[in-house]
């Protein structure tokens, strides 16, 4: 018998941006004034990052370290988290203003409680206030303006503020800071995110009338976030600077201080988007043709599949549904021209696409699993059963007058690509989605079943009776690891084994000793040197995450960080020395289905940070048990009957 695994969903956030008159440096006004040559305003959202893990003080005492100078002030609000007056005075549970100076703050104002009589850090009003006062308490030739906090692409904004759980759409930011730019006759040169996943063709298409350039990252963030040391020496040691090269010293700063991490940042050139904004419609319009016949859905649902993506896991039911663009483009007109037949007008569409997104990426930078990204994201569903059908279309229109900012045919409800590509797999999903059999075992150590559809990839199973969960007696699964062995029979049925023998190329994986749940990112292990796997765990606070774990060319494995999996997950957290991590197990959950739970079993890391990762036999005998988990196109999990062994 066939079950669905349940899901659970959630995203992250932190945002950057540089508005200038001109490019020029230090100038002096009527009285011999001098006018600094840049302004610097930073705007903390704390939110759990602050009240969990100080991420926030630690990046404001990064920019103590040059701190306000003759050539550049550099001014932030704090507030948006529970937690009361901490380290420097600063009270995150109020609105307050400040001035950095070289290793301190200096106090400008305390607005008032966050949600009460200081304003709500998670509002377009906030923002904009903020955003005025800052242009007009210290004028500049340029405005460089830092948004502080989770992020999760289009459909994320900023938020959300920990005290009010209000957030700010993209749409939202846009209108606010057009409305500043305007009233203050200035010209945004960077947009920049100190952020998880705002690197996408939807956040910057909302500001290329507003600004000139957009800093970003594709991917999830370490918990370090930009490197504001050299940051702040580029800017103030060179006053005259443009937009692209302070976005170039960003980058360059970040990747250093990211280099045993796994990261991304793109610098983008705003200017050309409406020729990205121009291509992406004719290439939605050319993509559609093929939503209509089994066959070409399939195809373009593999290439969604394979290409590089941003935290999406169907296994553990949360998605961001962010792919790379140019990867995702490439591989659906390889697919459809390779599988289907030849299509010149998709062709010549996707090149022209390619190439106007390769124009508009003029710098980026990333490292390890993530160095095949080309630069900028896209939104396209991956677990359709969750793809909110009508929030795309509202999250890409302008706040004022409902009009979109991205390429209408492809994000517009009921006729736009991303809703036609929805619509099929909903009056089509008996024919797209996969179920497996119950294995039958062949010689006693290889178990084998078959899988009727296509398929994204499919985890041999261990059913541990002697796993405990906190709300359940009842087995779990403790251990999967990827079945490499899948023959094709009669399309579309698929026959899938597993080699169960001692030493076996397809043996589990041991974290510490102890079976664990390890998932594939199967778009990294496809398109890149470097394997990338994920395994579910709880921190000590009791936090779902999972740890990032990359596969060396060399092969073998390292973990990378601690990733939450919470509502609003947060930035990536490296390993601390000594820590201890809960594994977790997926049990039958009430009304069907399974879910995913803490269990008994701890593994702690060693004074290095380290935990050993290897291969090796589960327990065997007695009430012990085998299957198969597949997810499969629409990005449904089914999990097979299991056998004893």
């Amino acid at each position: 018998m066939n079950k669905i695994i349940k899901f659970i969903t959630g995203s992250c956030l932190a945002i950057g941006i540089l508005a200038g008159c001109n490019n020029g440096g230090s100038s002096s006004s009527g009285g011999g004034k001098t006018t600094p040559a840049t302004t610097v305003l930073v705007y903390v959202i704390g939110t759990n990052l602050q009240s969990t893990d100080g991420q926030a003080l630690a990046n404001i005492v990064e920019m103590e370290s040059v701190g306000s100078t003759a050539s550049m002030n550099v001014v932030i609000q704090t507030g948006g988290a529970n937690e009361s007056v901490g380290a420097q005075g600063i009270n995150w549970t109020h609105n307050q203003r400040w001035k950095v100076l070289k290793g301190s703050l200096q106090q400008i104002s305390d607005l008032g409680a966050d949600g009460g009589a200081g304003g709500n850090m998670g509002s377009e009003s906030t923002l904009s206030s903020f955003l005025n006062w800052g242009v007009k308490t210290y004028p500049a030739n340029k405005y460089i303006v830092v948004l502080w906090d989770h992020g999760g692409g289009i459909n994320s904004g900023i938020g959300s503020d920990e005290i009010t759980e209000s957030s700010i759409a993209v749409n939202q930011i846009a209108n606010s800071l057009s409305t500043v730019a305007t009233a203050n006759k200035v010209k945004f040169q960077i947009l920049g995110f100190d952020a998880c996943l705002m690197a996408t063709t939807e956040v910057a298409s909302a500001f290329h009338t507003a600004a000139d350039y957009m800093v970003a990252s594709q991917d999830l963030e370490p918990g370090g976030g930009w490197a504001y040391t050299p940051f702040l020496t580029y800017v103030t040691n060179h006053p005259t600077a443009t937009g692209v090269q302070i976005g170039k010293a960003i980058a360059d700063g970040y990747a250093l201080k990211m280099a045993n991490e796994v990261a991304t940042l793109s610098v983008v050139q705003l200017s050309k988007m409406p020729a990205v904004i121009s291509a992406t419609d004719a290439f939605a319009t050319a993509m559609k043709s093929h939503l209509s016949v089994l066959a070409d859905w399939k195809q373009i649902a593999y290439a969604r599949s394979r290409a590089l993506d941003f935290y999406t896991a169907a296994i553990f039911g949360y998605s961001t549904d962010l792919v790379d663009m140019n990867q995702f483009v490439g591989l659906v007109v390889n697919n459809i021209n390779k599988y289907i037949a030849p299509d010149l007008i998709l062709t010549t569409a996707g090149d022209a696409l390619t190439d106007a997104i390769n124009q508009a990426v003029v710098y980026k930078v990333s490292t390890k699993s993530d160095d095949g990204a080309t630069g900028l994201s896209v939104y396209y569903p991956s677990i359709l059963a969750t793809y909110p059908a009508q929030n795309y279309t509202v999250n890409t229109v302008t706040e004022i007058g409902g009009v979109p900012f991205f390429a209408p045919n492809y994000t517009l409800a009921t006729t736009g690509l991303v809703s036609s590509y929805y619509n099929y797999y909903f009056t089509e999903s008996t024919n797209l989605v996969a179920t497996v059999t119950t294995p039958t075992n062949i010689g006693g150590v290889v178990n084998s079943s078959t899988i009727d559809n296509d398929f994204n990839y499919v985890l041999a199973a261990h059913w541990n009776p002697s796993c405990k969960i906190q709300t359940s007696t009842v087995p779990c699964i403790d251990a999967m690891v990827q079945a490499e062995s899948v023959t094709g029979g009669i399309s579309p049925t698929f026959t899938v084994q597993f080699n169960q023998a001692s030493g076996a190329s397809e043996s589990w994986v041991l974290l510490a000793g102890k079976p664990v749940v390890m998932i594939p990112d199967l778009a990294v292990a496809k398109t890149n040197k470097y394997n990338l796997y994920m395994i579910p765990v709880y921190d000590s606070n009791g936090a779902p995450g999972y740890l990032q774990v990359e596969q060396q060319p060399s092969g073998e494995f390292s973990i990378t960080g601690f990733q939450p999996s919470a509502a609003i997950p947060g930035k990536t957290y490296p390993i601390q020395a000594n820590a201890v991590f809960t594994l977790g197990a997926y049990a039958a959950a009430e009304g069907g289905g399974y879910s995913f739970f803490a269990t008994n079993q701890t593994v702690k890391a060693d004074a290095n940070r380290k935990i050993t990762i290897t291969h090796g036999s589960v327990p065997s005998g007695g009430s012990n048990a085998f299957g198969f988990v597949v997810s499969d196109l629409t990005g449904t999990i089914n999990v097979s009957g299991s056998i004893a062994y």
